[in-house]
């Protein structure tokens, strides 16, 4: 073989190459820090709550070690009835304002029976009445013991579930866009941030080690599972 047609051929795929890389590059926005991808979720959102699990809290038996990130949902707690005796006295809107104790209205109108109306009067026959709860110190009570026995429970129950719902939700995100593009779609998981300003001014923002992944999902168990890509 003629060494100067070998290494002509070399030439030829090695600027084949370049082209290819140079063509890549114009098709590939150039990203200088994470928050200019599409979707971004941090390890450190997922809550150390039931049902959740990554490598970054350190070896589990209960989770393989290709199992990166684990979200399994859960059903939304239900608020506490509130007793009969208190709904009239209570915004039930209010109750799901979790920054703020609930209370009770300082008085409200209930229809009466007029004891003036007659059949065939022109009397009406319910009347409004104020009642004040400061007269009802019964429905304080019940209301008290709602308040620190279930409510404030059920505070915290809905907390914890919201943490867990909104990495659940990012995960469910990122899902639908894998299904709507395919291959055409790239999910790595990043280690290592660094925060970086070169001499002219320019800013970067990158991890330095990034390693293919693929997320998983269990429709029946609602669960999500970040494992390396094969």
């Amino acid at each position: 073989m003629n060494p100067s047609s070998t290494q002509s051929s070399n030439e030829k795929a090695v600027r084949l190459v370049d082209y290819l890389l140079r063509l890549a590059s114009l098709r590939t926005k150039l990203i200088r820090d994470v928050d200019e991808y599409e979707k971004v979720l941090w390890v450190s959102k997922v809550p150390n709550e039931r049902g959740c699990f990554t490598q970054a809290w350190g070896r589990d038996e209960e989770h393989e070690p290709d199992e990166w990130l684990e979200v399994q949902n859960r059903h939304e707690p239900e608020l506490p009835a509130v007793p009969a005796q208190c709904k009239d006295w209570v915004n039930q809107e209010a109750l799901r304002n979790k920054n703020d104790l609930p209370g009770l209205f300082p008085e409200i109108q209930r229809q009466i029976q007029n004891p003036d109306w007659r059949e065939g009067s022109d009397q009406p026959e319910t009347i409004p009445h104020t009642e004040r709860l400061e007269d009802h110190p019964e429905v304080q009570q019940a209301w008290n013991r709602y308040v620190e026995d279930k409510w404030l429970p059920w505070t915290e129950e809905h907390n914890a579930w919201e943490k867990v719902h909104k990495v659940y939700s990012s995960l469910f995100a990122i899902h639908q866009e894998q299904l709507r593009l395919g291959e055409e779609y790239e999910l790595v998981l990043g280690l290592g941030l660094l925060t970086w300003q070169t001499p002219t001014g320019q800013r970067a923002r990158r991890h330095l080690v990034v390693a293919d992944a693929i997320l998983e999902f269990e429709a029946r168990l609602g669960k999500f599972t970040v494992r390396p890509h094969t």
